[in-house]
């Protein structure tokens, strides 16, 4: 059991039980950075025995790649597209990437992953579980969404971890707020993560520092030395105290080492990519091995994941302004040919003042994300294109573009100060 959640774990075991026989069941987990939401999802699938899985995580790399989420969590349904309602099975196959005829009409994808997923379920049970939902792209998570809303009397469960403020498309669905862990808890918690039982004072710093977050309790607890510089009853942020714990072990790492862990953090974990990346460098990828006995990073044949989103936050953020953008476009020349919207996104944030080459192939991200009725990812790209572009009329079109983009994404707070700066770009008299 997970110390201090033992109503959550009981409340999911539950909806795994229904699923089990014929009744669907969907549960918001939000919660901050670090409160146990990843842990909860862990422990739903580790529970959910002879379940169909259908697993996402949402990411900063892909949040502008429309439909990239939905790819990730249908993989394993995608040879059932074809067999779909010709209507749905054309707009699901457009907006996967592997049909060219026709639009992805975002009603049409919904529909089209609702009827996978619950045709999926008439074999026997399925779950969808999605961690960091709050960073899958637009249209991904309101596909998924729409899904979540329309289980009746399906053997399926929708899980879905979000941060609190960070998108609304999850709204009104079933939602459970975690909150702090106790003080019992906390203290337990500290105890394990420990390795040793802490001293009263110890126990009493991590626990009050820590704000009852379980991912800070666990990094604090390791170090406690690190704590006891901490003055006693500071108010902090818990993404804060987490970020420095962490900052505290990646300073124990070699320069090389360290900069082939910002490589995999602009890369995004894409194994691939960091190797080619790292050899243009002229950086030996062997300095994982140090990065990875620390905990700070998982390797797997394919992938390089920070153990943490906060951890890979505070590495990134850490990296100087200059040194980001070389990192970025470093990044950007080591993608595969195919990756072109990934490309040009990395090329954006490589970008030092205005580039028109950039803003040209960002509008391009833009007009492909409209035409799979990706509006969001579209309205994002086309003022990023803007903000390139070196000439007022140029600027003026794009913002016009985003913000027509955003209108059709129903992103009713931001279209309007879009098309103000079309308006201030756009020549006299027009």
């Amino acid at each position: 059991m997970l110390m201090g959640r033992e109503d959550e774990q009981r409340t999911l075991d539950a909806l795994l039980s229904g699923a089990r026989v014929g009744r669907s069941g969907v549960l918001v987990l939000s919660g901050d950075p670090g409160i146990g939401k990843s842990a909860l999802l862990a422990h739903a699938v580790e529970r959910a025995t002879g379940f169909l899985l259908l697993r996402g995580v949402g990411t900063k790399a892909e949040h502008d790649l429309p439909f990239a989420g939905l790819a990730r969590v249908l993989q394993s349904l995608v040879d059932g597209v074809d067999d779909l309602p010709e209507p749905q099975a054309r707009a699901l196959g457009v907006a996967l990437a592997v049909r060219t005829d026709g639009v992805a009409d975002r009603f049409a994808v919904s529909a089209a992953a609702l009827t996978l997923v619950t045709r999926a379920a008439e074999s026997g049970p399925l779950a969808v579980v999605l961690d960091d939902a709050h960073l899958l792209d637009t249209p991904s998570a309101q596909a998924l969404a729409f899904v979540a809303r329309r289980v009746l009397v399906d053997s399926v469960v929708v899980l879905a971890a979000v941060r609190p403020g960070e998108t609304d498309v999850w709204g009104g669905l079933p939602t459970l707020h975690l909150g702090p862990l106790d003080a019992d808890a906390a203290s337990r918690l500290a105890d394990d993560a420990a390795g040793t039982p802490l001293s009263a004072e110890q126990r009493a710093r991590v626990t009050a520092v820590s704000a009852g977050n379980p991912l800070a309790i666990r990094a604090l607890a390791q170090e406690p030395g690190g704590v006891g510089d901490l003055p006693f009853g500071q108010t902090v942020t818990v993404p804060r105290v987490v970020a420095d714990a962490f900052a505290r072990r990646t300073a124990g790492l070699e320069a090389d080492a360290l900069r082939v862990l910002q490589v995999v953090v602009v890369a995004d974990g894409d194994l691939p990519t960091i190797s080619a990346a790292c050899g243009s460098a002229g950086l030996d990828l062997g300095h994982l091995a140090r990065a990875e006995d620390l905990g700070i990073v998982s390797v797997t044949p394919y992938r390089v994941d920070v153990t943490h989103p906060l951890v890979a936050s505070a590495v990134y953020v850490t990296i100087p302004a200059g040194e980001r953008r070389l990192l970025h476009a470093l990044v950007a020349d080591s993608l595969s040919p195919g990756d072109v919207d990934r490309r040009a996104w990395h090329r954006s944030e490589a970008a030092v003042g205005l580039d028109d080459t950039v803003a040209l192939e960002m509008e391009e991200v833009g007009r492909r994300a409209s035409t799979r009725g990706a509006f969001a990812v579209a309205s994002s790209a086309l003022e990023r294109a803007a903000t390139l572009s070196a000439t007022p009329d140029e600027r003026a079109r794009r913002f016009l573009a985003a913000g027509e983009a955003a209108w059709l994404a129903g992103e009713d707070s931001r279209a309007p100060g879009l098309l103000d700066e079309a308006a201030r770009h756009a020549p006299t008299g027009v």
